[in-house]
């Protein structure tokens, strides 16, 4: 071996050397530290155990302890046992240490763990304990149920909400919050027995309210009824979006009027049922609709145009008719619990209240709405029961009765391509 690799060798055979006593000394710290003042320490000690930190093999204490230090020689530390943060130990096997490995040199260089301070490593790696001041508190019991508490909490955070503005909105009648966020307010509010306990704990000086008991309290200290209100303006609020939703319903329905007049008023349609009377003349190979589109055109080549008659048809027979008249069912209910809450809360009003006037005013408009809705209802039915009664027919479903024309459209004008 050359000298240059012997000082290589050295090097890294010194390095590992101080990093096993460092890992050893850190160890072992948390065992014999409190030790080092009781004298049996130093007697009738087994053979040394040797320690592997996450599973790689780890260096035994020392074989052989220095001297107990004089007494009190770690200041701060007299006698009371020191708590150090654990670590895996694990046994070397004895086969191994015969070996020629580092857990073998450090034995070999154990002088060098004089270097590490113990009063160091007491500061960097001891367990802080508890004071007896912190041991002795107890945790209260909280008004409302922990799992609301919580809830609420995440509530007040995500949507930043104050007590002052949910109180402005239960005053006023108006509000920007979404029926959702109003769900989860009205569905976390404390029950009478949880309110009774908040004010309880309010008139007791020195018990603290968590945000979420301080925000319904501070709610319900200025709004009367304010749990039948947080009710009636999530209602508004679902009104508010069900009208919203249901605006497209009106020009479905009006549609649904349109296929019925269109049906009924189309010089061309008879006309093309005469000419589907011809059927028993065809021949095998020919589809029925070929024939009478060849017909159509050849010989009344003005009833071709038998689409544009009829352009709401296909439109009529996609309106979801059960569907419909369930959203206006619901809507009609809740527009009468609406004016029904009205009439409770205005009989438990406040000064500068304009609650029931706001939700009144509101009340109003949406019964205006439900009104035009059920009247293009009532229209839409009429209008396709005739029409029924004029093809002789007895169907009470409109969207399997315009699809069986919608159907016929596409496919005459399909065929219609073929021959222009």
């Amino acid at each position: 071996m050359t000298e240059s690799e012997k000082d290589s060798s050295t090097v890294t055979e010194g390095f590992a050397v101080l990093m096993a006593s460092y890992v050893c000394s850190v160890l072992s710290v948390q065992n014999w530290i409190p030790a080092l003042r009781h004298q049996d320490f130093w007697q009738n000690q087994g053979p040394p155990f040797y320690p592997v930190v996450n599973a790689a093999p780890a260096p035994p204490p020392p074989p052989s302890y220095p001297p107990p230090p004089p007494p009190n020689t770690i200041k701060g530390h007299k006698g009371q046992r020191i708590d150090c943060r654990k670590l895996s130990w694990e046994q070397l096997s004895p086969d191994l240490l015969k070996q020629d490995t580092i857990w073998k040199k450090v034995k070999e260089h154990l002088p060098l763990e004089g270097i590490f301070d113990s009063d160091d490593i007491i500061r960097e790696f001891s367990v802080t304990s508890l004071s007896g001041s912190s041991l002795k508190k107890t945790k209260r019991e909280n008004a409302m149920d922990e799992k609301k508490i919580f809830n609420v909490s995440i509530i007040l955070t995500h949507y930043k909400l104050k007590a002052e503005g949910v109180k402005q909105c239960l005053m006023s009648g108006t509000t920007q919050l979404t029926s959702d966020v109003l769900r989860q307010v009205l569905a976390f509010a404390p029950d009478d027995q949880e309110a009774r306990a908040l004010r309880k704990m309010e008139r007791e000086n020195g018990i603290s309210l968590e945000p979420a008991e301080r925000f319904y309290l501070q709610v319900a200290a200025t709004v009367p009824s304010y749990k039948a209100r947080l009710r009636t303006v999530l209602l508004k609020a679902q009104l508010q979006e069900r009208i919203a939703q249901i605006k497209p319903v009106i020009s479905h329905l009006e549609t649904v009027i349109t296929a019925c007049q269109e049906l009924m008023a189309c010089e061309k349609l008879p006309k093309f049922i005469e000419l589907m009377d011809y059927k028993s003349s065809l021949n095998k190979a020919t589809s029925m609709l070929d024939y009478l589109t060849r017909v159509i055109i050849t010989k009344c080549p003005h009833i071709a145009a038998l689409g544009d008659d009829l352009r709401h048809v296909e439109k009529a027979s996609k309106v979801p008719f059960n569907s419909l008249d369930k959203e206006i069912c619901e809507l009609s209910a809740e527009v009468e619990v609406l004016e029904e809450d009205v009439e409770k809360i205005n009989n438990d009003s406040v000064e500068e209240d304009y609650f029931s006037a706001s939700i009144g005013l509101f009340a109003v408009s949406a019964k205006e709405d439900l009104k035009d809705v059920l009247s293009l209802r009532r229209n839409a039915k009429r209008s396709f029961s005739l029409l029924v009664q004029y093809f002789g027919e007895e169907s009470d479903k409109p969207e399997e009765f315009f699809g069986i024309f919608a159907t016929f459209l596409r496919q005459f004008e399909d065929v219609l391509k073929t021959y222009r």
